[in-house]
């Protein structure tokens, strides 16, 4: 508790209780807690109070360090306490079975602000064992390499063994920063058995080829996993429109309902008017609450009309609560301004039958969107009235 109200008042935080308001912290005695609130506080510590935080951090429990704290500290510290934050990453070696993984994760979030430091963190990555836990810190290393560097990399990756999804992984990086290796990518995809993992790179490679689109959806229908196969449609779908119907045909054979829920909410935006309607019927057809509650909502802004339909889908649910909510709050407040009083009717009704607490969460989450529709004078009746049953009713 003492955590959350911290973190709200961080920002009305003045040089004068800023001591106050870290001891408060030091008190903390959890240590994740502690450290989560430390995270968020550095942004608004004054610089001179940053070696009573140090101190603080080099007594905690390692297992608590987070790369947001290592940034924020590094974003934040006078330069020469700089040296003090290294030192405190470098002794951290293997945090369970992960061997320099974190060291070189704490590292590579202080390069932006520490590029000196850029060589040693490269070679605590190339030190890592295991292939996968290397390729996610290399990729996320290499923006901050030179070109040189980044030339080596695709080099070695270019002309020796590794496990595909290594490779997929630093290549995605290396051609965010070389867009000119594009060509020579493409090659080495097709060496790539893992149809999963060759999608990845096509997917990585349109940009620069936009040729390979419909390849890539090619081999994307034949991944034999439905997860993987759902993932990788979900990364084309911005790039296929000329494909769509057929898509369309494609999602409304999948049986598993949550995937064919995703694929429905994230071609929906992308989709002309004369495919809406397909995905509304098909939409139909899901059998889950949830699931068909959930592209209903979707649906919405495209088609004001079914808004009651939607609604009424989200009164079913009884089985996630939370996902209930939060469906029931974007469809609620949508901004149409077409809208009419009969849905906004429904919509009070609905909102006056939720319990206080419920009711309340729902107008904290949409004030703006409040404003925009009905304007700032209701957004101070609701206030007032909001106000008037507390104290009626505290």
């Amino acid at each position: 508790e003492q955590e959350n109200v911290l973190e709200y008042c961080f920002k009305y935080i003045t040089p004068e209780i800023a001591l106050k308001v870290l001891k408060i912290v030091q008190d903390i005695n959890h240590d994740f807690f502690q450290s989560e609130t430390i995270t968020y506080l550095i942004d608004y510590l004054p610089k001179y109070l940053m070696p009573e935080v140090l101190n603080i951090i080099r007594n905690k429990n390692r297992s608590y360090y987070s790369k947001e704290l290592f940034s924020n500290l590094a974003k934040n510290l006078p330069h020469n306490l700089m040296p003090e934050v290294l030192n405190i990453i470098r002794s951290i070696d293997k945090i369970g079975y992960r061997d320099n993984y974190y060291q070189a994760q704490y590292l590579i979030s202080c390069v932006p602000y520490a590029p000196e430091i850029v060589l040693e963190t490269l070679a605590v990555v190339n030190t890592i064992k295991s292939p996968d836990d290397r390729a996610d810190m290399l990729a996320n290393l290499i923006p901050y390499l030179s070109k040189k560097l980044i030339i080596e990399i695709f080099n070695d990756i270019r002309d020796n063994l590794y496990y595909e999804s290594y490779q997929v992984k630093v290549l995605s990086s290396l051609i965010s920063c070389m867009p000119e290796i594009a060509s020579e990518t493409y090659e080495i995809s097709k060496n790539i058995k893992s149809k999963f993992e060759r999608a990845k790179v096509l997917i990585m490679i349109i940009p620069y080829m936009p040729e390979i689109t419909l390849e890539a959806y090619e081999i994307a229908k034949s991944i034999r996993s439905k997860y993987n196969r759902v993932e990788i449609i979900l990364s084309l779908i911005p790039y296929i429109s000329k494909v769509f119907s057929e898509v369309l045909e494609f999602i409304q054979d999948i049986n598993d309902e949550l995937y064919k829920a995703e694929l429905l909410i994230s071609i929906i935006p992308h989709l002309p008017d004369q495919l809406i309607l397909e995905t509304l019927e098909i939409a139909k057809t899901i059998n889950s609450r949830t699931q068909r509650a959930r592209v209903l909502n979707s649906l919405v802004p495209h088609i004001p009309e079914i808004f009651l339909e939607a609604l009424e889908a989200y009164q079913n649910i009884d089985d996630n609560p939370i996902e209930k909510e939060e469906l029931i709050s974007k469809t609620l407040f949508y901004n149409n301004s077409s809208r009419s009083s009969d849905i906004l009717n429904e919509s009070l009704h609905f909102l006056s039958n939720l319990k206080r607490q419920d009711l309340l969460i729902q107008i904290l989450k949409n004030t703006e969107n409040i404003k925009k529709m009905y304007g700032s004078e209701t957004l101070i009746e609701i206030a007032d009235a909001v106000h008037d049953v507390g104290r009626w009713f505290p």
